[in-house]
């Protein structure tokens, strides 16, 4: 995931974007460039009135207020602006420059997943492994019992080949059925298990569903996350933002929604 710094817009490397956003060291590239101190100067007044050679001072004599860029994707932000019109993420740089946190805009309230609570390990464990396996099991029978009365229709007997091959087809569709029902519960943010759980899938800045992109991602992110004894599963249980393995592949975090 790209990181900008929200002085000079540079892209961030992965240590200067954990030291930035992390311990919020200042950026070098930023402290390189001349302060409006430097850029102001010193001769004398020619005539009362007169401004410094060098001074971007407006007509109220304010100084001259730098740009910033959001930290998340890079885009110059608007004066002052709390949230980035592009991808609105909160701006904290900004709020430290005024004193405090800021006050969510309406446009954006409930999209923001930065405060809100995160979902316990053993209640995602409950939705994922107990009842969407159920509601997964039970339209694989439903569809696996027609492909079988459309395999079988009209047929007296069948070889030890034909068995096979059903047996072979009933798993295959069994497995695309998990796939599609995961992709789609990934890409719209909720399950079955999940809806019943009062549990949400969200974008980790955006607050938004992850859409169909970074739901593909998560659904793949569940082999690796299962590969190891399920260790990529049971990482939620100590994790800062509560994220699995396959929550960090798509950048997404499981909230409570209610």
């Amino acid at each position: 995931m790209r990181g900008y710094c929200e002085v000079c817009g540079g892209e961030l490397t992965d240590r200067e974007k954990m030291l930035r956003l992390v311990h919020h060291v200042d950026c070098k590239r930023a402290a390189a460039q001349p302060s409006e101190k430097d850029l102001v100067d010193d001769t004398p007044f020619q005539k009362a009135g007169d401004t410094p050679r060098g001074s971007a001072s407006g007509p109220s004599g304010a100084p001259p207020v730098s740009p910033l860029f959001c930290f998340r994707c890079g885009a110059q932000l608007p004066e002052l602006a709390l949230f980035c019109p592009q991808c609105r993420t909160r701006q904290p740089l900004v709020e430290a420059q005024r004193g405090g946190p800021a006050p969510v805009p309406q446009a954006v309230r409930g999209a923001l997943p930065q405060d809100a609570p995160r979902a316990g390990w053993w209640t995602r464990w409950l939705g994922y492994a107990i009842i969407d396996q159920i509601v997964v099991a039970a339209i694989a029978f439903v569809v696996g019992f027609i492909v079988a009365l459309i395999y079988y229709a009209g047929a007296e007997y069948t070889t030890e080949q034909e068995e096979e091959t059903l047996a072979g087809l009933l798993t295959l569709v069994g497995w695309l059925i998990a796939f599609f029902y995961f992709w789609f519960a990934n890409s719209v943010g909720r399950s079955v298990g999940k809806l019943v759980l009062g549990l949400r899938i969200v974008t980790k800045y955006e607050g938004t569903a992850p859409g169909w992109g970074r739901g593909f991602v998560r659904t793949i992110g569940y082999v690796v996350s299962t590969l190891p004894v399920a260790l990529g599963f049971l990482w939620a249980a100590w994790d800062e933002d509560r994220q699995a393995w396959h929550d960090k592949m798509a950048d997404t975090i499981v909230i409570k929604a209610r």
